[in-house]
C-alpha cells in the first residue's frame, strides 16, 4: 500500500473557528488562481499596509516550487514536500478525490496551496501532456470573517 503524504515542516492548519463558512465551490486550479488575483490581499511574504484583506490574492508557493524544479533545487522542504504531493497524485489518481477543501476567506487564498502546487508541478512539468490536471475540479471552501 502506498503512503500517503502527511503535513510536513512547511505546513500549517488553518484557524476557522471565528469564521463564517459560505459555501463549496468545483475549480480548477486557474480558476482559482483567477479568483484569487481579484482579492485585495497579501503577497505571501510580502505584507501591505494598504491591503483590506488579511488573506492572499497569490497562491502562495506554486511560481516558487515550478522554478526549484525547473532548476534542479533539490534543499528545499517546500519543493520537497510539493514534489512528494505531486508524484503521489500522479501515481494514486484516485487520491484526488479525497484531497481536503482548499480553503478561500473573504476571497483571498487561506489553505491548500502545497496541493495546488503540487497539481501545478504535474501540469507544467511532471506530466504536462495530461489534460487532467488543468481541468480537474478541486473542491474549494469559501468562508466569510464573521
Amino acid at each position: 500500500m502506498t503512503k500517503v503524504p502527511q503535513q510536513g515542516s512547511t505546513g500549517g492548519t488553518p484557524y476557522l473557528s471565528d469564521k463564517q463558512f459560505l459555501y463549496t465551490k468545483y475549480l480548477t486550479k486557474n480558476e482559482i488562481f483567477d479568483l484569487v488575483a481579484k482579492c485585495d490581499g497579501h503577497i505571501f511574504g510580502e505584507r501591505n499596509k494598504n491591503a483590506t484583506n488579511d488573506y492572499y490574492k497569490i497562491v502562495p508557493f506554486y511560481q516558487y516550487v515550478l522554478r526549484n524544479v525547473r532548476k534542479g533545487i533539490k534543499n528545499d522542504a517546500l519543493t520537497n514536500k510539493c514534489i512528494e504531493y505531486a508524484l503521489f497524485l500522479k501515481t494514486n489518481i484516485s487520491y484526488l478525490l479525497t484531497l481536503p477543501p482548499l480553503i478561500i476567506v473573504n476571497g483571498g487564498f487561506c489553505d491548500g496551496s502545497h496541493r495546488l502546487s503540487a497539481i501545478h508541478l504535474l501540469s507544467e512539468f511532471y506530466d504536462p501532456d495530461n489534460f487532467r490536471w488543468n481541468s480537474f475540479k478541486l473542491k474549494v471552501d469559501f468562508y466569510e470573517e464573521r
